[in-house]
């Protein structure tokens, strides 16, 4: 990431911290997270967490659909770092989180190249 557009930070600005900065890191890392590869700027699509009306729904970014497969597979991908984050690596841990055996863990680890 190169840097953050200028809606994004306009959203972290009006958005109102009860966490205070530990809340802005975790939703920055995760913003991190959720960006693909080839990201330069970090999008008011990567914030998700900073859009929750008062129903607690989460409404879809803006951006253009794409295949299921496509999406299903990185959200899978962010669930596996986050619980591989969150674990601080344990893999036994990280596969208990995920609800999922070691063997599919391991898997999912080489299928989406987070050695």
């Amino acid at each position: 990431m190169q840097r953050i557009s200028d809606s994004a930070v306009l959203s972290l600005f009006n958005y109102d911290w009860p966490g205070n900065v530990r809340e802005l890191e975790n939703v920055l890392g995760r913003a991190m997270i959720t960006m693909r590869p080839q990201d330069t700027i970090m999008e008011l699509e990567h914030l998700p967490l900073l859009h929750r009306d008062k129903s607690g729904i989460t409404p879809l970014p803006s951006a253009e659909l794409r295949p299921l497969q496509e999406v299903l597979n990185e959200a899978e991908r962010h669930a596996v770092v986050r619980a591989l984050m969150e674990t601080q690596g344990n893999r036994t841990r990280a596969a208990g989180l995920l609800g999922i055996s070691m063997r599919s863990l391991f898997y999912k680890i080489e299928k989406y190249g987070l050695k």
